[in-house]
């Protein structure tokens, strides 16, 4: 077998040589540059619709496209309601617009729009109450909670003013506390005394911020629990407990503990009533914070 070299090739040869590397060059380039990355995202779609799949057979949902556009119509539905009927988003947002109305009265009250300004009350309230305006609503509780006997400080009720805690969160807490103090005069019960303190036994606890997601840095919903512990009669605070709610009045209750202490002298054979009672409630208020 002779061997030549590419110098003695005939012309035509030559040129059909470089033509079919330059093709087969191209043809690399291709590959690497187009198909490879379109193979690449048809690999990982289909494993995508793998997953989607599974998901969809580990939930029971149709696989078959008709069956599924009408679950489809039948989600929507829910969401948005049909006819005279309200869907999941009419009511959530009625829900949170019943469970926000507490301090609705307080906070147009307290901090009004300017005139020609763009921000609404709750906009200014949150970027604009101080701590001066915490301190004129504690010492205004303060004063007429003093005149029925009760004494409160800001460490008792859970308010450090050294607390890195926002200014509008601590005066959200003051008026839950004030709401539920006025409630409980209301009703005719009395409030109990922290014996360590030397102070009504009323407590702000840690504020529970609700996001839509696990990631999600800014709630749109903050509650304000507060433990209170009273003492009456179970009419009153039964009655107590349905003023919780009202027009414009939202404070569910989260926790209840009933106790009573008995009788001092209880002879054998004898029935006695006991009829106050020991009420540790904890009892939460609602803000949603506003969209600047």
């Amino acid at each position: 077998m002779s061997y030549h070299p590419y110098r003695q090739w005939p012309k035509f040869h030559r040129q059909l040589l470089q033509f079919s590397l330059a093709l087969l060059a191209l043809l690399l380039v291709v590959l690497w540059f187009h198909v490879l990355p379109r193979w690449q995202v048809l690999e990982e779609r289909s494993e995508e619709l793998e997953r989607e799949k599974q998901t969809f057979e580990n939930k029971s949902y149709p696989l078959d496209a008709v069956l599924l556009q009408q679950h489809l119509a039948d989600c929507e539905q829910q969401l948005n309601g049909k006819e005279k009927s309200k869907g999941l988003i009419q009511l959530s947002k009625q829900t949170i617009e019943k469970a926000t109305s507490t301090f609705q009265n307080d906070i147009v009250t307290a901090y009004p729009v300017e005139p020609m300004s763009q921000e609404t009350p709750e906009i200014i309230f949150v970027n604009h109450a101080s701590r001066i305006d915490f301190k004129d609503l504690f010492d205004r509780l303060n004063t007429s909670l003093s005149d029925e006997g009760i004494t409160i400080t800001p460490q008792s009720l859970g308010l450090d003013e050294e607390s890195p805690e926002p200014v509008y969160q601590q005066i959200l807490k003051l008026w839950t506390i004030r709401k539920l103090i006025g409630l409980a005069s209301q009703n005719h019960l009395d409030i109990e005394e922290n014996k360590e303190e030397n102070a009504a036994a009323i407590r702000a606890r840690r504020v529970i911020a609700y996001t839509l997601t696990a990631n999600e840095e800014k709630p749109y919903l903050l509650e304000f629990p507060i433990r209170i512990r009273l003492s009456g009669t179970m009419k009153d605070f039964l009655s107590f407990v349905d003023n919780l709610q009202g027009p414009d009045m939202y404070l569910p209750m989260k926790r209840l503990i009933v106790h009573s202490t008995p009788p001092q002298s209880f002879p054998p054979g004898e029935t006695k009533i006991v009829e106050r009672l020991q009420f540790t409630v904890v009892c939460s208020s609602f803000f949603k914070i506003p969209e600047n």
